[in-house]
């Protein structure tokens, strides 16, 4: 917090853009707000979840007022900022820039799997689809956090190790794979993410949660 004070300083910026600003409270906002600049969020996680993780968001929410404006990843979650005290409020879905997933690689049969998951390990039904595909003989791909200390007492222990992927081996990981995996986050009450975004610009196959608004952006066994 001291370090971005004394950046914000030097610098004299006009605006001032937090993605996820867990750990910046409201005086420390307000410090900021009184150089003249304006602060803006993107908050990509649900602060209001019935499900989040106690405590990890409290900082965050009673900052919200703080703020000149707030992009949110879903829409269920503008009318919760507004009742705490957001001035303004604009859903902004994800997206995917194309030259960063589709950069042209082409088969590399290393990364030949019959089914690919890349994101992290949550508990609803994502490790029981996974163990269900390794048990019938499906080569299987996992990549991402926490699936380590999850899977001890699982089938899952064969296809370690589960270390996180990033950039083009992510892209290259989806490209090769016969089956996309998707998963959406129920701690964060997710029904798109973008994720599906970048298996189907990386050139992969996308098998993903059939939600409503899943169904806006792509037709059903013709486009994903």
């Amino acid at each position: 917090r001291s370090d971005l004070i004394r950046l914000v300083n030097r610098e004299s910026p006009d605006w001032i853009h937090f993605r996820l600003p867990l750990h910046f409270d409201a005086l420390t906002l307000m410090k900021l707000k009184s150089t003249g600049a304006i602060l803006t969020c993107y908050y990509n996680d649900d602060p209001f979840s019935s499900k989040r993780v106690f405590g990890l968001h409290h900082l965050f929410i009673k900052s919200i007022p703080v703020y000149d404006a707030h992009f949110v990843f879903r829409k269920k979650n503008i009318s919760e900022f507004l009742r705490n005290g957001a001035k303004y409020v604009e859903h902004c879905p994800p997206f995917y820039d194309q030259k960063t997933h589709n950069f042209g690689v082409i088969e590399d049969r290393q990364y030949r799997f019959d089914a690919v998951f890349i994101g992290h390990w949550e508990n609803d039904s994502r490790m029981s689809y996974i163990e269900l595909l390794v048990s019938a003989g499906y080569k299987v791909k996992v990549a991402g956090s926490i699936w380590d200390k999850a899977v001890k007492l699982s089938i899952l222990k064969s296809i370690a190790p589960f270390t996180p992927v990033f950039g083009k081996e992510y892209s290259r990981i989806y490209r090769n794979a016969w089956a996309g995996l998707c998963f959406f986050s129920k701690i964060n009450n997710d029904t798109w993410t973008r994720r599906p975004l970048e298996i189907i610009a990386s050139g992969g196959l996308l098998v993903c949660e059939r939600t409503d608004e899943a169904e806006t952006f792509f037709r059903d066994r013709k486009e994903a």
